[in-house]
Order: structure tokens, then sequence, then C-alpha cells
């Protein structure tokens, strides 16, 4: 007779048992799922179909056709009990079954909603199925009765409530709601997205507070009315939507099934995943806690339980040997921003980019896929056309992960909704990312200019790719080192290689000389105004003109130069791209408010004392530019600041900029000393 295998929910561990069984079934076995609804939601695209990024049908896996492609069995039904004496399986509403091996893969709930259930405003997050259905439902019947400002409240503070509230604020502009409204986060913490690095905190914060979406930190939401919700402070606030996204809490579905849980009621386990009471049922994802080493309740540890669930099934019914789960310490996060860009934070680096919203789907697409009838929804891109920015962007994010065994490219976080990986860096990928201060955006632009082989063919070309390489490691490659006396690059103030539009912009810069130069009183070239920049940027020596320095890096911004208009400049030597000049500010530059900006917005990458770390340059000390340069005058600093800072997402204010540039100047830093031409010494 044969054994029957029963997945208990059709969470992302147990998906991957149905996709494997597919390939390769058990012998003598048969595999039965149960799940309470016909589809299951995939969390990492939840968020992004709310803000009308993907269509609904995107982020679903249609089970019957799930099952019937694995030969397995689907049972639509609600779970009211396990008979570990007898091994059988109960239901509300369907006869029940017997089981010989069981995987609970059943996953959250928002912890606290239940006590406010009553309540007409109340939208739990979870189930997933619905929450849109659910959603939608409540902001039509609010706007057709009141027909005033309609006012959102995201209770919890984590990323999924920052990702609900960004693409809610995304959906509401696409359908261009005739109402007005808002959009609040309560959360008990003192900030949100708690368990993130404050980096990647602080730039939530902006993001949201660029989009007028409040916080109120600090205070438990304790009653939900129909158009209220009290914190436990005692205050009051009208609401007409409450979207309760707090973090997880056991399903009531583990209360009734007879088995040891942790205090929280989520299924107790062993290290192979199966439960403390019986060796038959095993427990994944959110549903489980292995007790020797618990860990958050986060999509990702879901995933790397799939290949252990997959082996610990077999070797159970063959009497094989088990295997254990070892959860990984620290993985990639990427969190969408509504806004067609996503948040990436591994390690130190926590980046707010196009590219990376890009990395984001194509990595939820290639999850999701493997479950889905390879169909293309009308007006879609496939797949393969995604895969040259994807796998570029792939790489770049690659180039910021430490070393793993096996590369997992698959994600979800079920409590979070954020995307999440971990890999293995192939050999050699930190070749493709050698400058962490690039905007990455203008790498994948950079990455389909070479893709379409544009640079010119022979010596030529040759020449253009050593001028750009010496532009991104100035002050470490041996042609261009011996010249440097600091920490800076060109790419320290020249963004992306002189391919950012308005942060010391190279495209065009070519078509503006021989040029007067008011600072020199003459007329200059070209390689003459490269090589200033060594003697005051660099605070080095000049290269000899005409040696193989000057002439790469100026074979590489004329290449960038090409096809713009020719315009010589009488008074200024300033590209068609050159940074535009701030206006006064509304009030006298303080150094006092400069310092606090700094200290709050760029001491995480140019430390306290300003001499750099390993996220950003020195801005001041004596491995900084000397006060010949451009950026020792506070309103050019100003202007440069306004366009370039934060790297990855420019947003100070006028005043913000040039109080943080007269602070920045206030500092010690080199005297300028010209200093005669010197011959090339690595010719």
């Amino acid at each position: 007779m044969k054994k029957n295998i029963v997945l208990l929910g059709i969470g992302h561990t147990n998906a991957h048992i149905i996709h494997q069984w597919e390939r390769h079934a058990i012998e003598d076995c048969t595999l039965t799922c149960i799940s309470k609804f016909p589809t299951a939601t995939y969390s990492g695209m939840l968020p992004g179909t709310l803000g009308m990024q993907f269509s609904d049908d995107e982020m679903r896996i249609d089970l019957d056709s799930l099952c019937k492609r694995a030969g397995a069995k689907l049972i639509l039904a609600e779970t009211s009990g396990l008979d570990l004496q007898t091994g059988t399986l109960h239901f509300a509403d369907h006869d029940s079954i017997s089981i010989d091996a069981l995987s609970i893969g059943v996953g959250s709930m928002p912890a606290g909603w239940e006590t406010h259930a009553g309540a007409a405003s109340l939208v739990p997050i979870k189930p997933m199925q619905t929450f849109l259905e659910r959603l939608e439902q409540r902001m039509e019947t609010v706007r057709d009765d009141t027909g005033r400002p309609l006012k959102v409240a995201i209770v919890g503070g984590g990323v999924a409530s920052v990702e609900i509230a960004l693409c809610l604020l995304q959906r509401c502009e696409k359908r261009n709601l005739s109402c007005e409204f808002s959009i609040e986060i309560f959360t008990s913490s003192d900030t949100v997205a708690e368990g993130m690095k404050p980096r990647s905190v602080r730039k939530i914060e902006r993001i949201l507070l660029s989009r007028s979406i409040h916080m109120t930190p600090g205070y438990r939401v304790t009653q939900v009315g129909d158009d209220f919700i009290e914190t436990e402070d005692g205050s009051r606030y009208e609401t007409d939507v409450v979207i309760w996204a707090t973090g997880a809490a056991a399903p009531s579905v583990l209360g009734k099934l007879n088995l040891q849980t942790d205090d929280r009621g989520f299924i107790a386990t062993s290290k192979t995943l199966q439960s403390l009471t019986d060796p038959r049922v095993f427990a994944v994802g959110d549903s489980g806690t292995v007790m020797d080493s618990p860990s958050p309740k986060a999509g990702v540890y879901a995933v790397r339980q799939c290949p252990i669930l997959w082996h610990n099934l077999r070797a159970f019914l063959s009497d094989g040997s088990m295997e254990t789960f070892e959860p990984q310490s620290d993985f990639l996060k990427l969190l969408n921003t509504g806004d067609g860009k996503a948040l990436l934070q591994y390690g130190p680096f926590s980046i707010h980019a196009r590219w990376c919203w890009h990395l984001k789907t194509w990595i939820d697409k290639r999850f999701i896929s493997e479950f889905q009838v390879a169909t293309i929804p009308s007006g879609k891109l496939p797949m393969k056309r995604m895969l040259p920015t994807a796998i570029f962007s792939l790489s770049i994010a690659l180039a910021f992960l430490v070393s793993a065994q096996e590369a997992v490219i698959q994600v979800d976080a079920s409590e979070t909704g954020v995307t999440e990986t971990t890999s293995k860096v192939p050999d050699g990928i930190n070749d493709n990312f050698k400058n962490p201060e690039l905007d990455v955006d203008e790498w994948i632009d950079r990455f389909e200019v070479e893709s379409r082989e544009v640079y010119p063919p022979g010596k030529l070309g040759d020449v253009v790719r050593l001028g750009e390489l010496l532009i991104e490691e100035t002050n470490e490659h041996p042609l261009t080192k011996p010249f440097v006396g600091n920490s800076l690059k060109c790419t320290s103030c020249h963004l992306n290689a002189g391919r950012h539009e308005k942060a010391g912009s190279f495209i065009g810069v070519a078509a503006a000389y021989p040029a007067f130069s008011p600072r020199e009183q003459r007329v200059i070239t070209l390689e003459d105004r490269i090589l200033n920049c060594f003697i005051r940027s660099q605070n080095g020596t000049r290269p000899a003109n005409g040696s193989e320095v000057p002439v790469a890096i100026a074979t590489y911004i004329t290449w960038l130069s090409q096809d713009t208009l020719l315009k010589m400049n009488p008074t200024n030597p300033l590209g068609p791209n050159h940074m535009t000049m701030l206006d006064n500010p509304p009030a006298e530059p303080s150094i006092e408010r400069g310092k606090s900006l700094y200290q709050d917005r760029c001491s995480s990458c140019h430390a306290d004392d300003g001499i750099g770390t390993d996220d950003g340059p020195p801005v001041w000390g004596s491995m900084s530019f000397n006060d010949g340069a451009g950026l020792a005058d506070v309103p050019k600093m100003a202007s440069w600041l306004k366009v370039a800072m934060p790297l990855d997402d420019a947003d100070l204010s006028d005043q913000e900029a040039f109080d943080v540039a007269v602070y920045v100047n206030s500092n010690a830093r080199p005297k300028f000393e010209a200093i005669p031409a010197q011959q090339n010494p690595a010719k």
C-alpha cells in the first residue's frame, strides 16, 4: 500500500516539494496538498502588486494546475485537528485523511489582529490571498460614504508596513484618486524598519517623509473602531482604513494539532525540521521554530529549508540519514519603495536605486515562475527580455556578498514581504564592480553600452578604456598613483565616471575646449584642465602634458562627448552639462546647523572626523582635497551637494546644502601649492 505524504499549507517550502515531486516523485508514495485557498500568494510581490507594478495573476500560484502537473492531489479544506495515535488529519468540511508524513507550512498571522476583528475599518494583511480585495472594498466603501479626505493607518513598524505604505501611495497616485488621502504608520518601536541597519532606517525615514507618509512611533495601538484608532497613551486618531501589519503570530490551526509549540504557539522542531512530539511531522517556514537555533520569521529561512525538507522526507520514508538546518546570519534584503526603485541592504551597504528594483523583480519573477504555468500576461515582457539588465544588476549585487557554500537565488520574507537572498560570489565577480561610490543605475547604462560594443575598435578603444579605469582608480592605479597626494579618485567628484548628468558630468565637456580659464587668466586645453585636478582636488603633482595619463583621460572624456555640438566658451571652461550654481540660501549658512546635518546625514559614510570610510572618501583633513580645489568654495560645494548627496538619493534642500558646505569647509585641509610639472615616472 502506498504511503501518503501530506503538505498542510502551500507556502514556499511546501511548494518546493510539489515542484520536486513533478521531477522525482518518491516511489510507492502519494502526495496530498491541503489549502484553504485555490491559489498561493507570493508575498515578495504583494507590495508591488498593490502598487500596480504587476498584475494580480503575476504574484499568484494556481494550486490546481501546480498539483495536476506534479501528479499530486489537492484538497481545499479547513483543518480541524490531528490524531497522532491513528495518524489522521481531520477537517471541518472534508473527509479525514491518513498521513505517513506531514509537512506543516501554514505561515503566520499578524499579531493581535483578532482583538479588533469586529471593527469595520480593520484590514489584516493576511491572509494575503484576499488582502487586496478586502482593502479595495474598504477603501471604496469609505470613499462612497464620506466624500472627505481618506485616512489610512498602518499598524506595525516593520518593513512590511513600509512597503505597503509606499506602494499604496503609488496605487492611489496611479489611479488618480479624486479624493485626498493620507497615510500614517503607527508602531510601538522607536523607529520603523526595526532590525535593519541604522543607515537603512535613516534612508527609509527620509523616503517616507519625502512622500508625506507620517510616522507615529513609541506607542502600541490598543483600540480599533470603525473610524478611529487609539494608542496606549490615550491619544485617538481618526482613520477610515486600518491595515494591520504587525509581527508574526501563530495561526489558530497550529493550536489544533496536539503538537508541542514554542512560547508563541509555533510548532517546536529539531534541526531536522521534525516536530519534537512526533517524527512523522515536519514544520517549516514561519510555522516551525527550531528550538536549538531559533531564527526570525522571515521567508528567506523557509527557502533555505527547501532542500533540507525534501531530503529529510525521503530519508524518513526510507530510514536514511537526516540533514540538519543551519540558519545563515545575514542575507541580502530588497525593499520595494513604490517609485520604481528598491532599497538594497547587505552588510555595510545600503542603496536606494532603480537597478535594485530591477534586481528584486527579476529574482521574484524567477522564483515564482517555477510554480506557474508558462504563459505571459498580455502586455508583459517575457523573462528573457529582462535578462540583460537583471544579469548585470545581479552581478553588482553579488559583488557585495561574502562567499557562501551554495548559491540560493530564491527569496521572500513572509512576515516582512521584503525580498531576501543569499549567494556565492563567483570568482572574479568583484571585477565587475570596483567602485562602491558609483550610482549603479549608471553602471547598468554602461553595461548596456558595453553590450552593444560601442567602444572604438583597436588602439583607440584601448585608450578610452584606460582613461575610464584611471578615473575610477586614480589613487590606486600605477599610472596615476605617483601623482595623487590624497585618498580621492576622479569619481569622488565626477560621479559615475563622469556619466552623472549633474554632478561633475564629463558628457559633452570636450566640445567646450580650448577655453578661457578665469582662474588661470589664460586659454587652456582639456589636458590642462585634467592636469589641474591633480594639483588641486587630488593635492598632488601634475603629470607631464602629452603623457599617457592626460591623453587617456582626455580620450575617454572626448568619447563621452561624441555628437555634442562644438561650442567654445569665452568666459568659462564649462561643458553643456555643467553644474548649475545655487542662488544664495534663504538664511546665512550656519556651521552649527551644518555640523548637525553632517553628523545625521553624512558621517556614516565620511566619518565623524571627515577622514572617510570604506563607503565614502575623506571630505577634510590631510587626505582630502586642498583649499585650491573647486569644492573648497562654499557655493560650489553647496551646488554639488545639492545634485550629488546623499549618493544614491540626493535630497538636500538648498539651505541644507549650504549649511553642510560651510561646515565641511570650516575644517582644516591642505594648502594649495603650485608644483611644476614632472615627467611621468611610469613612462
